[in-house]
């Protein structure tokens, strides 16, 4: 049993040094747990402002849905007219003159 007095002190001395170690967070935790409680009012008062930006959200997502099928819609238009701008090539060519 004498020969653990050693090894029990040693132990002792390391639960000690954790011991001051937590006292020493507790501090800390605390002014982190003040200061996320001084948080939840701010994040609640955001709750509404951001339900309020959900119908302007749809909204735009309409109006790009929307403007995405024009888009969609004129691209045929602009490849029908590549063969047309590219006969054109030919005879603006002739106005230009060479240098």
């Amino acid at each position: 049993i004498e020969s653990l007095n050693p090894k029990i002190e040693t132990l002792n001395h390391k639960i000690e040094s954790l011991n001051h170690k937590i006292e020493s967070l507790n501090p800390k935790i605390e002014s982190l747990y003040h200061k996320i409680e001084s948080l939840n009012p701010k994040i609640e008062s955001l709750n509404p402002k951001i339900e309020s930006l959900n119908p302007k959200i749809e909204s735009l997502n309409h109006r790009i849905e929307s403007l995405n099928h024009k888009i969609e819609s004129l691209n045929p238009k602009i490849e029908s007219l590549n063969p047309k701008i590219e006969s054109l090539n030919p005879k603006i060519e002739l106005f230009n003159p060479k240098i």
